[in-house]
């Protein structure tokens, strides 16, 4: 299965945390916030219902189930429950996103 990204259609507009909150709750998603410093590394992790990672500010390396993909502020990607994932924060700054997970 190919990897979802949806990258961010308002270049001149950054993402505002509680929007996408509401938004990612109105798709059935629990959204948690994560601040990562420059370097942090998430490896090889599993979890048993899907999840968004969404990018507020930052730069990330999302790799899901062997596939690579770049995101930038605005950008989320989709994860399908069972799939192995890592995320990395690949800029100089602080990576903020948030990390959803589907509720059961």
């Amino acid at each position: 299965m190919p990897v979802r990204v949806e990258r961010w259609a308002k270049p001149n507009k950054v993402p505002i945390q509680l929007e996408c909150e509401r938004q990612l709750r109105a798709e059935g998603f629990e959204p948690e916030l994560w601040i990562d410093p420059p370097g942090r590394r998430w490896r090889n992790f599993r979890h048993d219902v899907d999840e968004y990672v969404w990018i507020l500010s930052g730069r990330a390396r999302v790799t899901i189930s062997g596939e690579v993909v770049e995101l930038a502020a605005g950008d989320r990607v989709f994860i399908p429950a069972g799939a192995l994932h890592s995320l990395e924060n690949i800029g100089s700054a602080n990576l903020v996103w948030l990390a959803a997970f589907r509720m059961k």
